[in-house]
């Protein structure tokens, strides 16, 4: 699956290495198991490094069911 990064392909936090484009993190040179939606999250929050992302940002442009009001976590 393809991320919707326009210019970013490859973003390097710490340790890691996440390949937008390709779906894959890495950390310090191996590839980490991740399933597709922790993914589309990590990319979500990396595309918008230094701002605020709500739960609804997330759900919406990652296409995760959007909970709904009366529903609880934890």
């Amino acid at each position: 699956m393809k991320y919707p990064v326009a210019s970013l392909r490859v973003v390097r936090f710490g340790a890691f290495e996440a390949d937008l484009r390709a779906g894959e993190l890495r950390k310090n040179g191996l590839k980490v198991k991740l399933q597709d939606q922790p993914f589309r999250i990590l990319a979500i929050l990396l595309e918008h490094a230094g701002d605020v992302v709500t739960r609804g940002n997330c759900t919406r442009d990652s296409g995760l069911p959007t909970p709904s009001p009366t529903s609880t976590t934890g």
